[in-house]
């Protein structure tokens, strides 16, 4: 791993384990450690959050300041708007449900 300072690690469905570091996010398959894009890691602030969900689908959030979601994992990464945002908005991140409505943008 390219960094000493990591802030979270996930594990997905397929066994990758996933970093958020001082330097992005960088998952590992247990023989190699790959990097994000940096267009990816660009759109974040300085800490970035990860959420693995039920379906196993990876999130990624800024942990603080402007709040900006993509979900993926697997080769490719959609950036998701929630255009109406309620009280419940810590269960969508907590119970992995992404319920409200809300657009996607495909970033591959």
């Amino acid at each position: 791993m390219p960094v000493r300072n990591i802030f979270q690690v996930e594990q997905d469905t397929l066994g990758r384990i996933w970093f958020s570091t001082t330097r992005g996010v960088f998952f590992s398959d247990g023989i190699q450690t790959y990097s994000l894009p940096d267009s990816l890691n660009a759109k974040f602030d300085y800490q970035i959050a990860i959420h693995i969900d039920e379906d196993g689908s990876v999130w990624l959030y800024n942990d603080r300041g402007q709040m900006r979601f993509f979900k993926g994992g697997y080769g490719t990464w959609e950036e998701v708007f929630f255009t109406e945002v309620d009280n419940s908005a810590q269960l969508v991140l907590s119970n992995s449900s992404a319920e409200g409505k809300g657009g996607i943008r495909n970033l591959s």
